[in-house]
């Protein structure tokens, strides 16, 4: 099997009604400069919902100890998600958007192969990847007001006060804006002067970016600080759209 066919296969898979490569001269770009074709070959057949190493091995035809290895580096490059509930511990693909437009930057090290993805990927979105969302009725974030009104171009859904939502986790974690980093790295974009240092992320969700170097852990009063640098910046808080446990911040 060709590169090409290979990468194609990988799309198919990939694609759904929801959300898909669309067509575009910086599609290809995109992937082949951040996915090897090894990678690609893995990841097509790999469950997009959360399964055991075991369940994993018996797909993939691996044993268990070298397809932990395996996977435990696509973790690391933002390509698979790990989840770690007490002693249970299971896989699932991200979805192309996390994948190319989001986690890879959340380290904020910007190093390759994410330094070359940015500049083709902030070219694909532009040229109407992401337009799929605009039909949708709940953006994937909203804006949160910290005891104040904020205006804002979408809906404001004050589910909660956001100090009180803060209170509700275990484990806080902080990672880097993927948008300002994707923008930074790619010298078409004017770097931000606004700190960078902002995604917030909670219980499973940080433990999966401090376990693999895609941010760190931090306590509930540093959280409290960065929320509040992060309004005396003019920054809106956006968080998870959904009422019950929202990972993001």
């Amino acid at each position: 099997m060709t590169d090409q066919e290979i990468y194609q296969k990988f799309i198919d898979y990939m694609n759904n009604p929801v959300w898909e490569f669309t067509e575009s001269e910086f599609k290809m770009p995109m992937i082949t400069s951040f996915i090897t074709p090894e990678e690609a070959e893995f990841l097509t057949g790999f469950p997009m919902r959360s399964s055991t190493l075991e369940e994993i091995a018996a797909i993939k035809e691996m044993e268990p100890a070298e397809l932990a290895l395996k996977i435990k580096a696509l973790c690391k490059k933002g390509l698979v998600y790990e989840g770690i509930r007490g002693d249970s511990v299971r896989y699932r693909l991200w979805s192309a958007n996390e994948m190319f437009l989001r986690v890879p930057y959340w380290s904020g090290k910007g190093e390759e192969p994410t330094k070359s993805m940015a500049h083709q990927a902030n070219k694909y979105y532009m040229d109407g990847w992401y337009d799929q969302h605009k039909p949708f009725p709940h953006p994937e974030l909203r804006a949160m007001p910290i005891n104040q009104t904020v205006e804002a171009g979408t809906q404001v859904l004050p589910f909660e006060d956001v100090l009180k939502i803060v209170e509700n986790y275990e484990y806080y974690s902080v990672s880097h804006c993927p948008c300002k980093e994707r923008h930074k790295l790619d010298p078409d974009y004017v770097e931000s002067p606004f700190p960078t240092e902002v995604c917030l992320h909670f219980n499973e969700l940080g433990r999966y970016c401090v376990e693999n170097d895609l941010g760190r852990e931090i306590t509930k009063e540093e959280t409290l600080e960065i929320l509040k640098k992060a309004a005396d910046a003019g920054l809106v808080h956006g968080i998870s759209n959904m009422e019950e446990n929202p990972d993001t911040l």
